[in-house]
């Protein structure tokens, strides 16, 4: 991992942080069956990321549909 640069295989927690307005810079598809998302670093994200799965976060339902909508079209392109 490159210190400018945040590595994340959770589909659903790229979508969040995407969401939230972090920068997703790639996605490496490298490996068959498993994507790795690459975020802009940021020392908000592992906070953010705790917070998700400690459910102390709210997010717009829509806007998260709609991340999630156009991170799957990126993965399949």
């Amino acid at each position: 991992m490159k210190a400018d640069e945040y590595q994340l295989a959770d589909f659903e927690v790229a979508a969040l942080l995407l969401t939230l307005g972090f920068k997703l810079l790639d996605i490496d598809k490298t490996t068959p069956k498993k994507a790795i998302f690459l975020f802009e670093n940021n020392p908000k994200i592992p906070e953010t990321i705790d917070a998700y799965f400690n459910d102390s976060l709210s997010v717009n339902p829509h806007l998260l549909f709609m991340q999630s909508k156009s991170l799957k079209n990126r993965l399949y392109l």
